[in-house]
Order: structure tokens, then C-alpha cells, then sequence
């Protein structure tokens, strides 16, 4: 079967679990890869036949998602979007694909529909819109607005496979909730719990934790600030796949932001997760407060010493439950299925 798979390039979440998706695919499928931005340069790296697409991008200020920002710059780009549009469509019609997969990637939705190919929407996004999960507190309105920009996006979908940590009623029955799609990696690594804290944080914005960290008593691995000097206590790392994936597997607890991947693989090694979702972005809202809903870790909105403090009294808590952690359907198996359902059709 002939399948486009398109990958979002905001972060490199997406990228790191399009992995072993492309590398199942590409074994029984004719497959092409579009991506962009961060994504595009790492999947090139690893996989056959990516082609690059510009794609929609989140502006950040303070660790805050800026709606206004966000909107000026995608304006300010909207030549290069419409190129890209173009490109995405002359790609599909010199291809010809039975199905367009998309991972949160908009330009290939619009384009799936435009040429009337079946489209799976295959990411996690769609537990906000596609389930009965609960809302977290005081975030109606960003639950609202989150659900029309998502229709705005990816208005014209055929199935839904929908990513989670947790299990929630669908809304629709082309809506199949699944397991989190991890690298083999992470499948096949034997955890151990050193001293260290994993800390992933891609912006410099969160002045709170820089301030901190380094009057803290434990040993903190840092990735996503270069080499920058914080403290005796605080080792700044270049990102390295192999050394990032050693110290994530060998951690006490992972701090990060709402990012559905590393939560995920944070979860599935029964680390404990202390998360500080980027404000204004409800998905990291949303996976922030259903870590702290299951018992994983806790969730705050700006990183101070008390909740850090009681982070780690109740970390025992927090393992516990994660050793019960439910398990969902595996993602092969059901990407298998919705396939062969797609070209039965």
C-alpha cells in the first residue's frame, strides 16, 4: 500500500515517536515521509524518502503560548504556507497514496481532503476533543477554543487513533483510544533509580527553575539548555539521543513540561513526573493535570521549593501507583486493523 505519513515539526516530540512508526511501515508499505521544522532534519537522519513542508508554529514568551505571537508570525510566514500547501498536494498527486496518516500535521489534512484520500489522524491531541476525558479546573474556556482551532485543522478525518496514558470513553466510533507509541528503546530498557533528576526544557523562558534549581540539594542532568552554567549541583548536556535516553532510564524523577512523549516514556519506566505545562497551551494543561489525576507525579504552573518539596515526599506515592498503571491497546496492532479496514472500503 502507498501511504504519505505526516509528521508536525513544533518540538521534537512527534519526530522521537514517528520512529518506530516509519521504521513498522516501511517494512511492508511503499511510504513517504513529510515533515518540518525540528522534525524534518531528524527524521532525514534515520529515515528513506522525507520530504520537507513548512509548517504551522507556536511562539512562546515567558513560558506562555502567545496566541497573538503565534497568529503574527504564521501570518507573517503565510506565503511560505501556501507554497507548502502546494507542495504537500504535488507530492500526493505525484505518489498517489491509498491513505495520508498525520501526526497533528494540518497542511496534509487539508490536502488529504482536497484530493479525497482517506485520512487517519494518528496522535494524542484528540483525547481533547474525541473523548469524555475530564477538563481540568478553570480550563472551559481554553477546552472551547482548543476544539474549534482543532476542527479548524483537521476538519475531514476518516479514523482516529488516539495516543493516551489513560483510558477515556470516545465520542464517535471511528475514535479508538491506544497505547503511547514508544521506542524500542524505552520497550526494551531495565530501569534503575540513581540519584539524578531528568529535567527537559526546551525554553530559557522558565526563569523560576533556573533561579532554583541550583539551591536545591539534588544532582540535576539538564537537556534543552546547550552547555549553560547553573550550579555545582546542575550538569547542562548538548542533546545526545543515546546519553538523554541513559539518564531518563537511570533517573530518580523527570521534570518537564506538558509534552505528551517524554511524559509517556517517563511513565512507562515508573519514573515520577513533576510537570510545569506551558501556560496558554491547554494540550500540556491537559497531560499535566491527568498525570497528577492518575497518580504519576504532580503538576504546577510555575516551579517553586514548596511544591518541589512536596513532590518529593509523596514520590513513593507516585511509584506506586505507577507500577499499577493501566495498560492500553498496543498501536500495532490496531494501526494493522484501521489499515486493512481503510483499503476493504
Amino acid at each position: 500500500m502507498k501511504i504519505i505519513y505526516a509528521v508536525c515539526g513544533e518540538g521534537m516530540g512527534h519526530a522521537v515517536r514517528a520512529l518506530p512508526i516509519i521504521d513498522f511501515l516501511q517494512q511492508t508499505h511503499k511510504l513517504t515521509v513529510l515533515a518540518g521544522d525540528k522534525a524534518f532534519p531528524f527524521l532525514k537522519k534515520h529515515c528513506k524518502n522525507v520530504q520537507q513542508i513548512k509548517g504551522l508554529r507556536i511562539v512562546y514568551k515567558n513560558n506562555k503560548a502567545s496566541s497573538i505571537g503565534s497568529v503574527i508570525h504564521n501570518l507573517f510566514h503565510l506565503p511560505e504556507h501556501v507554497a507548502s500547501v502546494c507542495r504537500v498536494i504535488a507530492v500526493m498527486k505525484k505518489t498517489s497514496p491509498q491513505i495520508v496518516i498525520s501526526d497533528f500535521e494540518h497542511l496534509s489534512s487539508w490536502a488529504a481532503w482536497f484530493l479525497k484520500i482517506p485520512l487517519v489522524s494518528f496522535t494524542n491531541q484528540f483525547m481533547l476533543t474525541k473523548t469524555k476525558s475530564q477538563i481540568p479546573p478553570g480550563k472551559k474556556i481554553s477546552s472551547l477554543k482548543t476544539k474549534l482551532v482543532m476542527k479548524l485543522l483537521s476538519p475531514f478525518v476518516t479514523e482516529y487513533l488516539v495516543t493516551s496514558f489513560f483510558t477515556a470513553p470516545v465520542l464517535a466510533k471511528n475514535v479508538h483510544v491506544i497505547g503511547p507509541v514508544l521506542r524500542q528503546e524505552i520497550m526494551s530498557a531495565r530501569p534503575t533509580t540513581r540519584k539524578h533528576i531528568l529535567v527537559y526544557q526546551t525554553s530559557d523562558s522558565n526563569t523560576k527553575l533556573w533561579e532554583l534549581l541550583p539551591l536545591l540539594s539534588q544532582k540535576f542532568v539538564i537537556y534543552g539548555q546547550g552547555e549553560r552554567t547553573l550550579g555545582k549541583n546542575c550538569v547542562c548536556k548538548p542533546f545526545s539521543d543515546a546519553e538523554f535516553l541513559h539518564d531518563l532510564i537511570n533517573c530518580k524523577a523527570v521534570i518537564t513540561n506538558g509534552g505528551f512523549s517524554l511524559i509517556s516514556e517517563a511513565i512507562f519506566l515508573k519514573k515520577p513526573v513533576f510537570s510545569i505545562p506551558v501556560q496558554g497551551q491547554f494540550e500540556q494543561e491537559f497531560n499535566a493535570f491527568h498525570v497528577q489525576r492518575c497518580g504519576f507525579g504532580m503538576c504546577v504552573e510555575e516551579f517553586n521549593e514548596k511544591s518541589w518539596w512536596d513532590f518529593m515526599t509523596e514520590i513513593k506515592w507516585f511509584e506506586k501507583h505507577l507500577k499499577n498503571a493501566e495498560q492500553l491497546p498496543h498501536w500495532k496492532k490496531s494501526l494493522t486493523t484501521l489499515l486493512k479496514k481503510i483499503q476493504i472500503a
